[in-house]
């Protein structure tokens, strides 16, 4: 995404250089005041998996492309790394590839094979709603292409394939999609970090990677995406900007962030499902924009969680791990993923673990005012997640 000043040089506010199609606003009033955000059940069937976890089945798959049977031997993949971004996903890519038990993709980093061919292109064109099955298999035999798997035998049994695509969570179109792709249930694992954190390193990133001018500050980057998310109808008008809220911050207690009331934010009085559909129309509004890669919008979690929750969750196939846990002790870690990705007592390879942990920790940090804005976003969707995926996420990061 490229920005510019807007021509009023007075509040120096970066915009989005692309075109401001808005989504009608039809939830609630334009007024501040708000009851928050509701569940609309008791439990949303999220099934945190714990041990002793079941063991990875390897099974091959028969399906037909014009009459003649295509017989992939390995069933790949199965564990799928979805996000979030900047919450550790590279670290945790970097010591799969290390164990000897692991088979990555042929592409280094990011594989976007859902991206590109399901949410891009047969999505689109509506077959995959069918389930067409003869497309379905060549999608599948060129999805496990995608993998450097070249064992056979009982060699096998203590390998997986693993894939990490952290965009992959923000669509809320492939869950489903992935569920008629692979009926043999490949596993989920997904990584939360402290949304603003997460922003700020993702800011940091793409300053580092001259995606922004060097000058550039995360203040500006939050003014011009406060300002895209009202103009898309995520916020309603009323909510103020960061520089609005160092104006009249008095007016707000910072320690009681909980009280949706009184806050700057102006959110629509919907249930979980709804915030999640205009998460969606949001991001629909975004696709085939270069670079439109909100840096705030990737921190609502439990919007877009809650498909892949619905689709994976009930079964125990998705894992959910927190970014601070990751960093305070790798190895332990380390140990649950390839436990939860069905290798009984994977062994411990002997290797380096001075892993570069890319973004974990930095000599600058958010200013204390911007924290206490973006706490004040984040905390009514941070509430959402204890009765999404479980009370282990209740409060978080309130201390932050």
């Amino acid at each position: 995404m490229k920005y510019k000043l807007n021509g009023n040089a007075a509040n120096n506010r970066m915009t989005p250089s692309y075109s401001s199609t808005s989504i009608k606003h039809v939830f609630g009033s334009n007024s501040r005041s708000s009851k928050g955000i509701a569940h609309s059940r008791r439990s949303y069937g999220y099934h945190s998996p714990r041990p002793p976890y079941a063991p990875l089945v390897h099974v091959s798959h028969n399906c037909t492309i014009s009459d003649e049977e295509v017989h992939i031997p390995v069933a790949l993949p199965h564990l799928i790394l979805i996000g979030a971004q900047k919450a550790g996903t590279g670290t945790i890519k970097t010591m799969m590839k290390q164990r000897p038990e692991v088979v990555c993709t042929k592409i280094p980093n990011e594989l976007r094979f859902l991206d590109e061919e399901v949410v891009m292109k047969a999505l689109p064109d509506g077959w995959l709603n069918e389930t067409d099955e003869e497309r379905l298999c060549v999608l599948r035999k060129r999805y496990a292409e995608k993998f450097l798997w070249k064992t056979d035998g009982e060699e096998q049994k203590m390998r997986i394939a693993f894939e990490k695509t952290p965009s992959y969570m923000m669509r809320p179109t492939i869950p489903h999609a992935l569920d008629a792709l692979c009926p043999w249930k490949p596993r989920i694992l997904v990584t939360l970090r402290n949304p603003a954190e997460r922003a700020f390193s993702q800011f940091s990133m793409n300053v580092k990677q001259e995606l922004l001018p060097q000058n550039t500050t995360f203040e500006q980057i939050v003014e011009a995406e406060i300002d895209q998310l009202i103009q898309r109808g995520f916020l309603k008008e009323g909510t103020l900007s960061l520089s609005e809220y160092e104006k009249r911050r008095d007016e707000f207690d910072s320690n009681n962030v909980s009280d949706k009331n009184l806050s700057p934010f102006a959110l629509h009085d919907v249930t979980l499902e709804e915030y999640a559909e205009i998460a969606s129309k949001v991001l629909k509004l975004t696709e085939g924009i270069r670079g439109a890669n909100f840096m705030l919008f990737r921190g609502f979690y439990a919007l877009q969680l809650l498909p892949w929750v619905e689709t994976f969750g009930p079964d125990e196939q998705m894992m959910i791990l927190r970014f601070e846990d990751l960093t305070d002790n790798q190895t332990d870690v380390e140990e649950r993923i390839l436990s939860f990705a069905g290798l009984d007592n994977p062994p411990i390879a002997d290797r380096k673990r001075d892993i570069k942990r890319n973004g974990f920790r930095g000599d600058a940090e958010i200013s204390p005012i911007t924290k206490e804005y973006l706490k004040w976003l984040y905390q009514p969707f941070n509430d959402l997640l204890p009765t999404l995926i479980g009370d282990e996420w209740r409060g978080v990061w309130d201390e932050w």
